[in-house]
């Protein structure tokens, strides 16, 4: 049980939390559409700058992301799992989405991020 664990200099254990696992995450099992879906795909650039990120308004659809910036290259965190695109000049940006829009775009920097989108 968690609440047992060996958790170090850690002496109170607080909780538990319930995380829903994203849609088509790398963690989840993915489960392919019948056949009366119709699949969205995306291609994946590698050609993508910050500018292409900053006209992305907070409440934008995963869809509307999508169209503009392409295919999520990996997924970042836990708890709160974020899609991330790799720029042309090898810096991160996180989007984050809540409930299917942007909630926030964060440029990531050595020890710390940016927020583009708020």
């Amino acid at each position: 049980m968690p609440d047992q664990a060996d958790t170090g200099s850690y002496t109170e254990f607080l909780g538990y939390y319930e995380v829903a696992v994203p849609h088509l995450s790398r963690t989840s099992s993915i489960q392919l559409p019948d056949s009366s879906q119709e699949v969205n795909k995306y291609e994946v650039k590698r050609n993508l700058t910050i500018d292409n990120f900053k006209v992305i308004n907070a409440g934008a659809s995963v869809e509307e992301v999508k169209k503009l910036v392409g295919q999520e290259h990996e997924y970042i965190g836990s708890g709160y799992v974020g899609n991330v695109y790799i720029l042309e000049s090898g810096e991160k940006v996180v989007v984050y989405f809540s409930n299917g829009v942007v909630e926030q775009i964060r440029l990531l920097e050595k020890d710390s991020y940016k927020i583009i989108v708020k």
